[in-house]
């Protein structure tokens, strides 16, 4: 394990990088860098992502007859294939908007077509911030959307801002790439303060920084060639990323201006954080396994998933720390589908349920008393909503082609 020490001053230079420097010796993955994408396939015209009941993709504009719903939980979920944002009314388990992202060019054969992944709700509640990259050219095997509508030259991924108070765009961030190829957002998450938000992007392996306030970029990190970052959570003053092809975990320490490079020994997906920020748990595709790791000790603990696991992606820890939810995709790398959501001991590992979910679930998300999870099932265009204490699904929710992205907007608190 390598330390790099940046300085706090020098660790996000605006629009320059600064290098995490990777573990001596680490394996490359078995497996194509940057799209873990939705694998179901298919064309889509743009004509097809605007119902008439949709926000129109330009920011300022409203669509909606009428006064927007009073409504004080809702749930964003991000249709991958479809280029739109589902919003759910949570008490009801209704879907009351959906907001388009692609949108055709003026005055050209072009069209703007987005693949949104990542949700995250601010924690002052002002605002919903969404990744959304474009269709990646080489998206081989059904990856992504293949053969859609041609997109302009120079195209630019964008982070979507949206107002949950009214469920329109506020903003669209263009995202440029520094070397001519494609950056692959990915995963977003905000900090406490609600000051920038931290974006993975993974065709790129890097680390984006977007000013909250004033929605300008704010800088990069590298995370060193091929480290292909899937995910990003927050513990603390650390960012803690789970990389792909990098098999590994960077975590990022923001106030001392230093990071290191976890080696996992295989293709990590998510990671999260325990409440007490002493340990982060990650999900390790290929090895059907969950890994602890110890930020004290730099322990790595390796939980073994149940015998009929296919390949976990999300993952969920209990506000108590007592329990930890794992998706158990599959699809990905050639392997099939599951729709099973495991309930593990985060400390032992041990199995204390299986409940069945819909098929290939790919977004997690707790309510904010812990008594519900939701989650986004790529393969069936909807959410399950699953009572916790019963173990039981008790509702579905209708969203859209290949749901991937979720989170929960609480009026006046915060759930993500």
């Amino acid at each position: 394990m390598r330390v790099t020490n940046f300085g706090a001053s020098a660790l996000f230079v605006a629009l320059g990088l600064t290098a995490i420097t990777p573990s001596a010796g680490m394996a490359s993955a078995p497996y194509r860098a940057g799209c873990l994408c939705a694998a179901v396939g298919g064309s889509a015209s743009v004509s097809t992502f605007l119902p008439s009941w949709n926000e129109p993709a330009l920011p300022g504009l409203r669509a909606f007859p009428g006064p927007v719903p009073a409504v004080r939980s809702k749930l964003y979920v991000a249709n991958e294939l479809e280029g739109s944002l589902t919003v759910i009314d949570a008490s009801t388990n209704q879907a009351i908007r959906r907001l388009a992202f692609s949108y055709k060019v003026p005055n050209s054969p072009y069209e703007m077509v987005f693949t949104p992944r990542g949700v995250v709700v601010a924690p002052d509640g002002k605002s919903v911030w969404v990744t959304a990259p474009i269709p990646q050219s080489d998206c081989a095997g059904g990856e992504g959307l293949c053969d859609g509508p041609a997109i302009p030259p120079g195209a630019m991924e964008e982070m979507v801002v949206i107002d949950p108070t009214a469920d329109t765009i506020l903003a669209r961030i263009s995202v440029p790439s520094l070397d001519g190829t494609g950056v692959h957002l990915s995963s977003v998450v905000i900090d406490k303060d609600s000051r920038f938000a931290y974006i993975a992007a993974n065709g790129a392996s890097q680390i984006v920084r977007v000013d909250v306030q004033t929605r300008t970029l704010a800088g990069r990190v590298d995370l060193g060639a091929n480290r292909d970052p899937q995910s990003i959570q927050i513990c603390d003053d650390k960012l803690v990323i789970a990389n792909g092809a990098g098999q590994s975990l960077s975590v990022v320490e923001m106030s001392r201006g230093t990071a290191e490079e976890v080696p996992l020994g295989g293709v990590a997906i998510q990671a999260v954080c325990s409440n007490d920020a002493r340990f982060v748990y990650a999900t390790v595709y290929d090895k059907k396994e969950e890994v602890r790791y110890a930020f004290a000790t730099g322990a790595i603990t390796h939980l073994p998933l149940p015998a009929e696991a296919v390949g976990p992606s999300q993952l969920a820890l209990s506000t108590d720390n007592k329990k930890l939810y794992v998706l158990d995709q599959g699809t990905l790398m050639g392997r099939a589908l599951s729709d099973k959501m495991f309930e593990l001991d985060p400390q032992t590992g041990a199995a204390k349920a299986t409940i069945t979910v819909g098929r290939s679930p790919r977004g997690l998300v707790l309510s904010e008393d812990g008594k519900l999870a939701y989650t986004a099932n790529l393969y069936d265009g909807n959410i399950s909503v699953v009572d916790l204490a019963t173990r039981k699904v008790v509702a579905s929710v209708v969203t859209g082609t290949a749901p991937h992205g979720i989170g929960v907007w609480q009026a006046g608190a915060l759930v993500q």
